[in-house]
């Protein structure tokens, strides 16, 4: 996954004062897919982008638009 949208998502999680568990929970995920998701070791599902967004109170639309470019990216390779 872009580290882009790992910064963007700890560093916001960091901003609302939040635990990675408690973006689990909120999202329905474990806590080592969230520890994942935030070290740029995984992507997201789309189906649960909208989840992680609202966990994350930030626009769905940013995760995904670097979910394409680095789809973009891969696909160069």
């Amino acid at each position: 996954m872009n580290s882009d949208i790992s910064v963007i998502l700890k560093n916001k999680r960091k901003s609302l004062g939040l635990r990675q568990s408690d973006i689990a929970k909120a999202v329905g995920k474990s806590l080592v897919f969230i520890q994942k998701l935030e070290q740029g070791k995984i992507n997201p599902p789309i189906r649960i982008v909208q989840d992680i967004a609202n966990a994350y109170d930030i626009d769905a639309e940013i995760i995904v638009e670097k979910l394409i470019k680095r789809l973009k990216t891969l696909a160069k390779q």
